[in-house]
């Protein structure tokens, strides 16, 4: 099942080793030339990683300030996830990555080379990491986003652990864009 492609629209550009993208993508068109076409596997370990059991939460009905169903894409309590189960007590949210688990099959191809040097990250947090990510993919010159945490006291946090509040960690996007722009 194809989940993105950028053939009628424009392509993806990163800065290989910066970490704006997953390790195997980056392993992937390491060595390419401008009109260089590769099909590529990515395990799921050099990918999304593997869906963890730990970012699926179970949340009271009651803080669910509208109806939602199965499926739906929420923002509950600072975390970006789908509905998976719904009871008459709880709704259960799926933060794992959509593509956490799978291997990405991929056709490459070079389209152009930006030299690294023009390109700089600046970093942003404004509440919901997914919002500005949005906001940034749709800016000219952005070459690549990328969300995490920062300012916390655990070294790598759940999902449900910085929505807690008790870690410190504050959601932020590294905008990567082209400085001449």
């Amino acid at each position: 099942q194809e989940f993105e492609n950028t053939r009628e629209k424009d392509p993806l550009e990163f800065q290989v080793g910066s970490d704006r993208v997953v390790s195997g993508i980056d392993a992937a068109v390491a060595g390419m030339v401008v009109g260089e076409r590769r099909s590529a596997t990515v395990q799921c370990e050099d990918a999304f990683g593997y869906a963890l059991q730990s970012r699926i939460v179970r949340i009271s009905i009651l803080e669910i300030p509208e109806p939602v169903s199965v499926g739906d894409r929420v923002g509950v309590k600072g975390l970006f996830a789908v509905i998976s189960n719904i009871t008459e007590d709880w709704v259960e949210v799926d933060a794992n990555h959509p593509l956490a688990g799978e291997d990405l099959y991929l056709d490459l191809e070079i389209v152009g080379l930006t030299k690294g040097s023009t390109l700089e990250v600046a970093t942003f947090s404004g509440g919901s990491f997914w919002g500005l990510e949005l906001l940034f993919q749709r800016i000219d010159g952005v070459a690549s986003t990328q969300v995490g945490f920062t300012q916390g006291n655990r070294a790598s946090p759940t999902w449900p652990e910085v929505c807690s509040g008790k870690t410190g960690h504050v959601e932020v996007c590294d905008m990567t864009f082209h400085a001449c722009d």
